[in-house]
């Protein structure tokens, strides 16, 4: 009888949790991707290039000598590909009228936000990587976006 209660306990706290798992996914983009701090330079090295293989988070150290050659970590080389689309307000909250190197959709914390990417204002090796918060998309497009989330990163 004690086993019978745990597993109604465990299924009704099961089912709550994925009625919330399934509130949250309705609200995420489509893409489904989740920015956070832990795993942003992951994402923003994916988006810069896309035909490298997506790799497991590893100390700075080990993932240095990648940086010691190539053009792209050297100079704020041109677009080799048009500029991402990226809605007025999201562009707005960058504070940036530089052209996006890559942006994408996702989440920060459970809410719709944009990652988007620009080559950094002052140092060539460097990218700044925002996560802006979508919210303005629908509510005041020629708006301002909050930013969530804001880092540079060595070009890689």
């Amino acid at each position: 009888m004690g086993v019978s209660v745990l597993l109604i306990q465990s299924l009704g706290v099961s089912n709550s949790t994925s009625g919330s798992k399934a509130d949250s996914a309705v609200s995420a983009p489509r893409n489904g991707k989740e920015f956070s701090e832990a795993h942003l330079q992951s994402r923003v090295d994916a988006l810069l290039d896309p035909g490298a293989p997506v790799k497991e988070s590893k100390s700075p150290q080990a993932e240095e000598p990648r940086d010691a050659g190539g053009d792209r970590s050297t100079a704020n080389s041109p677009l080799l590909q048009p500029e991402p689309e990226i809605p007025p307000c999201i562009r707005q909250g960058t504070g940036s009228t530089a052209p996006a190197l890559a942006a994408e959709p996702g989440t920060y914390r459970g809410s719709s936000a944009y990652l988007v990417v620009l080559p950094h204002a002052t140092d060539s090796t460097q990218v700044q990587a925002y996560v802006i918060d979508a919210a303005c998309v629908d509510s005041d497009p020629s708006g301002k976006g909050q930013v969530l989330l804001e880092h540079a990163y060595l070009r890689r």
